[in-house]
């Protein structure tokens, strides 16, 4: 997905707008987001079309202090089996 101006990123449907002072855990020389926008991805286990929603981006870098150039690579279902096997075993 091409990345969009700020004020199309503001526009945008799925438009949630991020909190600076809770990104002061990331050390990067490139800027930081102003807003997150739903992401398509598809994931790397089972190949299904999935959507990043900007709620969940929001939890995962402000409130799980999840790197800001990490991004989704599997979907719920795989992630919560691989969880699940972790788990048993």
């Amino acid at each position: 997905m091409a990345r969009l101006k700020p004020s199309q990123q503001n526009n945008h449907p799925s438009s949630v707008p991020a909190d600076h002072s809770k990104l002061d855990h990331i050390n990067t020389y490139g800027s930081l987001p102003e807003f997150y926008i739903d992401q398509p991805f598809t994931c790397r286990s089972c190949g299904k079309n999935e959507i990043w929603r900007a709620r969940d981006q929001k939890w995962y870098y402000e409130e799980a202090k999840g790197h800001i150039d990490a991004a989704a690579v599997e979907c719920h279902d795989c992630r919560k089996a691989k969880n699940q096997d972790g788990a048993s075993t």
